[in-house]
């Protein structure tokens, strides 16, 4: 047998997989301290079956897998395989080469492999046992080792000698025998008991089946009984299937007639069910429909939902043009006055209309009378008559479309300028609302990003709650195993106790002298089976055979090699009169065969030949029967005050648990409250938001309607400057057509001159007051503009 290599992967400071390979003679580790050398003889010792991680230079099991470093993760297990070369058989195993691997992960989990083969730890042990390469050989000897070898007890040095000498393996084999005969021995104890307790019963038993043979012998007799009854009630049944054949013929008729009537009920059966197909047909579609309906109202209360928020938004404007008309009531009664005024310089203007026109009636039925006085003088003058009066109304006219040109593209310039003074108001007003739109967005997208992160760590709390729970549960797992045992224990203990106390298993005798000794009766007592030798009774025993004293290892009469008390002789002799004592158990056997096994011959070590031949030998039990139940119940206590101490830490680990995960809850409700409030105040800002882009969308839809009304207003104004210009040119060319018309009048009457001349005043008059009427009808419009524009303000 020969040590080839050894591989290593995540055990202590062994990272990665590494492989040390021993060739032929002496291999030598050198290094500084703390490099790791230490770790190749317990990752050695480790493979081999150890279970103590102090031996190890561990504080548990877990700290032989590698726990990482800053820049290295830790790993999930630890692996070690150590490949020996077997070809020399040394090893009893049916192979040139043996590779022993252990396997242990960080959950706690751990595996042996032979040849990649999954063994015990018990095979690992068996196989290397006697080779002194055991995980308690003594081919490893690590520091200190020596020191403690030698400073050892002799018990703990005799490990050592006796795995050099080769015979550990018979006495782990012996240690495991005996466990198995100690647990054959408590089970035997068991049985026993169990069989003292089903003694009990028998006496009940007994009655029991007493009892139950009476019960069969009755149950026969009713069973005869029952047949009678039987007969009897078949006789009666025959006359009563007479009875009932006639009726059944009767209830044929009936059952054909209720057939027919079952046929007719049928065919309704169906039109109705045909019917009902229909109407379930309408209530699916009505039930579509009020699906339908169903989801409008979904979306009408979402819409209601938008409106609300709305009317809150616009109750908040409400709120401002009503502080804005208290502003403007301050400056009503300057409005009012001026309105009034300018309502009054109206009724100036409308009087003056209405006298200007009864003015300009009576001059117009002079000149008309002139006319027709004129009109004497001949067509021609009457045809230059109407042309002049014609060419002056031409003039007239356009002489109010120049003057009323003017006034209008002054009100349209003034309005120009007030809808730019408002558009000038709505853009900072716009630029607010952009300012508060952009907040809003903002916010939202802040309140976004709270919501999202709050949901992760709820999401994360949630996963933590889970783990602890799952801790939870396996805790109080425990501590229900826990309990169980220990009243399990409790049971046991109560139970073997009410057996001490009842003298179960003792005989009947023992009983009443224990009995007698508690009710102190009796004194020096302690118990146990007894055997009462009366001496006026006993007779004495004498073994009369001849040449015992020739025989090989025959030592003497057990009664003679015995002494006692004078009076106690017969008692001696009766006892052990007839037993010879032998040296060994080959001379014990010849001397029982030579005298045909006709007495008992017991060896100095305890073995017996009894008479007929058998034999009694073999080690003496320990703690069995009623003797160890007493010892039973110390381990019992002891075991179920261990179990106690366990539940007691269990349960304070289950709480301490069940305050973490109150602690977890309590935070997850808390963020779960919280990112209520965000959703709540996202949908408020969302409304908020909406609210501000309808306002901006209004404002720019009033600022588009003004600039449209802007451009409307300069329209008109180039449109009556171009019109102000063609009546003025047709006005020049009207004042030379009048004058040669005049002229050609002056010329066919001289002597009308002095009626042209009344004629020319009374038109002149009708010019003036047609262009007074026009003049005050436009400050009339003027004023009426300016009165609206004052109120709308």
């Amino acid at each position: 047998m020969r040590l080839k290599s050894l591989e290593v992967h995540g055990f202590k400071t062994f990272p990665d997989k590494t492989k040390l390979t021993f060739e032929n003679g002496i291999t030598s580790v050198v290094g500084p301290n703390g490099s790791g050398k230490s770790n190749i003889s317990d990752a050695i010792r480790w493979v081999l079956g150890e279970q103590s991680p102090k031996s190890l230079r561990c504080t548990r099991m877990e700290d032989v897998v590698f726990n990482g470093t800053d820049n290295r993760k830790k790993t999930g297990y630890a692996e070690v395989t150590l490949n020996i070369d077997n070809s020399d058989r040394f090893l009893d195993f049916n192979g040139d080469e043996i590779a022993v691997t252990r396997r242990y992960y960080r959950s706690g989990e751990s595996e042996y492999l032979i040849n990649k083969a999954a063994v015990r730890l018990k095979d690992v042990n068996e196989l290397f046992m006697d080779t002194g390469l055991g995980r308690d050989g003594y081919s490893m000897i690590g520091q200190g080792k020596i020191d403690s070898i030698v400073s050892s007890k002799s018990e703990d040095r005799r490990e050592i000698f006796e795995e050099a000498a080769g015979i550990s393996k018979y006495r782990y084999r012996k240690i495991d025998a005996e466990r198995k005969l100690k647990n054959t021995e408590d089970n035997l104890l068991r049985l026993r008991d169990i069989v003292t307790e089903l003694e009990g019963r028998v006496g009940p038993l007994k009655k029991q089946s007493e009892k139950a043979q009476q019960f069969l012998k009755y149950s026969e007799e009713k069973r005869g009984l029952e047949i009678a009854i039987w007969l009897l009630t078949l006789d009666k049944s025959q006359e009563s299937i007479k009875r009932q054949d006639e009726r059944i013929v009767i209830a044929k008729a009936q059952y054909d007639d209720a057939e027919q009537a079952l046929e007719d009920i049928q065919t309704e059966t169906e039109e109705i069910y045909n019917k009902n197909g229909a109407l379930a047909s309408q209530i699916d579609s009505i039930r579509g429909k009020i699906s339908s309906i169903d989801g409008e109202i979904a979306e009408k209360n979402a819409k209601i939902s938008v409106a609300e928020n709305d009317i809150l938004h616009n109750k908040e404007n409400i709120f401002r043009v009503k502080n804005e008309i208290e502003q403007a009531d301050k400056n009503a009664d300057e409005f009012e006055k001026t309105i009034a005024e300018k309502q009054a310089r109206m009724d100036v203007l409308d009087n003056e209309i209405v006298s200007n026109q009864k003015l300009y009636a009576e001059i117009s039925e002079q000149l008309n009378n002139i006319n027709i006085d004129s009109g004497k003088n001949g067509d021609i003058l009457q045809e230059l008559t109407a042309k002049l009066s014609q060419l002056s109304s031409q003039f007239a006219d356009e002489r109010v479309i120049d003057m009323t040109s003017d006034s209008s593209i002054n009100e349209l310039t003034s309005r120009i300028e007030a809808l730019k003074e408002s558009n000038d108001d709505k853009a900072a007003q716009r630029g607010d609302l952009i300012q508060m739109r952009d907040k809003y967005v903002a916010d939202i997208s802040a309140v976004k990003e709270e919501i999202d992160s709050l949901s992760n760590s709820i999401d994360g709390l949630t996963l933590k709650q889970d783990s602890k729970n799952r801790k939870r549960e396996d805790r109080k797992s425990e501590c229900d195993k826990l309990s169980l045992d220990v009243r399990e224990h409790q049971r046991k203990i109560t139970f073997l106790e009410n057996l001490e106390n009842s003298l179960e298993g003792f005989s009947k005798s023992v009983k009443q002298v224990v009995n007698a000794s508690k009710s102190g009766k009796l004194h020096g007592i302690f118990g146990g089976r007894a055997t009462f030798l009366p001496l006026n009774t006993i007779k004495p025993r004498e073994l009369k055979e001849h040449g015992l004293d020739d025989c090989y290892g025959f030592i003497g009469i057990a009664a003679e090699l015995c002494s006692c008390d004078e009076k106690f002789g017969n008692i001696l002799s009766s006892l052990l009169g007839k037993i010879v004592i032998a040296e060994d158990l080959n001379s014990a056997a010849a001397i029982a065969k030579k005298y045909s096994y006709r007495f008992k011959v017991v060896t100095l070590d305890g073995q017996v030949v009894n008479a007929g031949g058998s034999l009694t030998g073999g080690s003496l039990a320990r703690n069995s029967g009623i003797l160890s139940r007493a010892s039973e119940i110390a381990q019992l206590k002891e075991k179920t005050k261990s179990l106690i101490e366990k539940q007691k830490q269990a349960e304070t680990q289950l709480e301490q648990l069940n305050l973490e995960y109150a602690s977890i809850e309590a935070q997850v409700l808390g963020s779960r409250a919280e990112l209520s409030n965000k959703q709540q105040d996202l949908v408020r800002l969302e409304a908020e938001l909406r609210a501000c882009e309808n306002e901006l969308l209004n404002l720019n839809e009033s600022f588009e309607c003004a600039q449209t009304e802007i451009n409307d207003c300069l329209n008109k104004i180039e449109a009556l400057k171009k019109s102000r210009k063609q009546a003025r040119q047709r006005l020049t060319e009207l004042s030379l057509k009048i004058s040669d018309a005049e002229q050609k009048v002056n010329v066919l009457t001289g002597s009308r001159a002095e009626l042209t001349e009344k004629r020319e005043e009374l038109s002149a008059k009708l010019q003036n007051i047609r262009l007074l009427i026009v003049t005050a009808q436009k400050d009339i419009d003027a004023l009426n503009s300016e009165i609206v524009f004052a109120k709308n303000s």
